[in-house]
């Protein structure tokens, strides 16, 4: 896989199916973009967000006739992620496209790596995955907290996608977990990078051989509720897609070629 070609050939992040079996896509590359239900070309629903383009796109969600989703970033794109951790990016957001004005929204700016993002089953609030954070935060869509964003669980890892169950509750998964380079202040790794030394080289060859394979469920107010994990990641490692279906789990992985299959009890 040549990361060099990712901005010419697209990389879809995020996906939907609507109840009309139209497929909403978040690529990294080409913003938000809808296939009808028999297939064919992709078209373009936007591409910027602020008077801003979209620089990565990443997951997306439906509310009420809007869709979610996320910029993680308006500085770096996809195939630079490794740069991204690294220098500490804060320049995410998260973006509401409404379905009848055609209209893209900027709702909340400046946030560190915001990645999968996920409604509430009664649309009252939507949970994204703040992954430099190493936390989920939660944005109140209606009720008397309406536009107020809240921490709703700090975690032990960078999260990436999150999906709802049918029980209501949600599984993140944990892409990897840091290591002394992501510990070190964030001001201290931006100077390092000034430095002829392969501070991103060090940083990938440490991530795949100390990763770890990690699924979390959370529940409606953030509590911790199973936690599943590989912890020699001899299996599951580097996760980012998840999905529950009919008591198994499906695990996938943005930078390893693998789908994972776990049965839950």
């Amino acid at each position: 896989m040549d990361l060099n070609l990712e901005h010419v050939c697209g990389r879809p992040l995020g996906l939907r199916f609507s109840k009309e079996g139209d497929l909403y896509i978040s690529d990294a590359y080409y913003g938000l973009m809808v296939v009808g239900p028999n297939g064919g070309p992709a078209r373009s629903l936007t591409t910027h967000a602020g008077g801003i383009p979209l620089h990565f796109t990443n997951d997306v969600d439906f509310g009420d006739n809007v869709v979610y989703f996320t910029d993680s970033s308006t500085k770096f794109q996809k195939k630079q992620f490794v740069l991204m951790f690294l220098y500490g990016d804060d320049s995410g957001r998260l973006i509401s496209f409404d379905l009848v004005t055609r209209e893209s929204t900027v709702i909340i700016s400046n946030l560190h790596f915001p990645n999968g993002v996920a409604v509430s089953r009664d649309k009252s609030f939507l949970l994204v995955c703040e992954t430099l954070k190493q936390r989920v935060i939660r944005y109140w869509i209606r009720g008397p907290k309406a536009g107020k964003v809240e921490q709703f669980v700090a975690l032990p890892g960078f999260p990436d996608n999150i999906r709802l169950t049918e029980r209501d509750d949600f599984w993140v998964a944990i892409h990897a977990q840091p290591n002394w380079i992501m510990k070190l202040p964030v001001l201290v790794r931006r100077a390092l990078l000034q430095l002829p030394v392969p501070l991103a080289g060090w940083y990938i060859q440490m991530a795949r051989k100390q990763a770890r394979g990690m699924v979390m469920r959370l529940g409606l107010d953030g509590q911790i509720l199973e936690v599943l994990e590989d912890d020699q990641g001899k299996v599951a490692k580097l996760l980012s897609g998840i999905e529950e279906q009919d008591g198994v789990l499906w695990l996938g992985s943005v930078v390893l070629p693998q789908i994972l299959k776990y049965k839950l009890r």
